[in-house]
This record gives C-alpha cells, structure tokens and sequence, in this order.
C-alpha cells in the first residue's frame, strides 16, 4: 500500500509540473511577438506622443523597446537603452519583468490579458510601480 502510495504521490507531482509547464509556455508563446503601444504612462505622465515608436517587441529572452525622441516630455528618466530582456513568472497573477537601462520600462508588471472579441483583438495591460502600458498583439485583428 506504502509503495502504491508513493508511486500515486510520483505520477501526480510529475503530472501537476507538467500542467504548470505547459500553461507557462502557452502564456509565453500568448506574449512573444509585436505589440502596438495604444496607451503609455510614466509617474502618471502620459509619454506615448514621446515615443520614436509605438511597438514594444518581445522575442524569446530579448525583447526591443521604443526610445523617447522628445527631451521635454515631463518625466525624468534614463531612456537611453532600446534593448532588454525580459521574463514571465507564472503564479496567481501572472508577471512579466523587463530587464533594460531604460526608467520608464524597466520594471516587474502585473499582467492582465482581455481578449476583444467585438473587434477580434488580444490586449495586453502592464502595470508597475511606475508605468502603465495597454497595448495590442501584432498590429491587427486576429481572424
């Protein structure tokens, strides 16, 4: 009975791990890819009309960050990087950490994913400490 016991236990941790495994590798694979910045906040300054570009690129580890053109834009930050890494933590809620020498995206950020069924797009909401971000996967609508 013990060692039916402990084999139940095995089989049961190994299948739970593999669950979690799999859903953090749906949720990364949800995340890769371009999104379209609709709406960004730094300290609560709205710094979107700043930005050289709207698109935020994650990649596999790395991700490309937009640069602000404007100098006078009301937030003081290093901005400077373009470049970063970033990370998903799957636990209740969910979190993804950008990596970067960048103020206003460097950060960890609770994650909130809607999907826009009436105009047929997913939306991805990052909040931090000090940045707000609501963006749209991949420039379009989904099919």
């Amino acid at each position: 009975m013990k060692k039916f016991l402990n084999r139940t236990s095995t089989i049961f941790l190994v299948a739970a791990i593999g669950m979690l495994s799999c859903k953090e590798d749906e949720v990364k694979s949800s995340t890769l890819g371009r999104w379209s910045i609709d709406t960004i906040a730094y300290n609560g300054v709205d710094v979107r009309a700043c930005l050289n570009i709207n698109i935020l690129h994650l990649e596999k580890e790395y991700c490309t960050l937009p640069e602000l053109l404007a100098t006078d834009c009301g937030v003081t930050a290093n901005y400077t990087a373009k470049d970063g890494s970033w990370s998903i933590t799957e636990k209740s809620p969910l979190y993804l950490s950008i990596n970067a020498n960048n103020d206003i995206f460097r950060g960890k950020y609770d994650v909130k994913f809607i999907d826009d069924t009436v105009s047929r797009m997913l939306i991805m909401e990052l909040t931090s400490k000090k940045t707000r971000i609501k963006c749209r996967k991949g420039l379009s609508n989904y099919e």
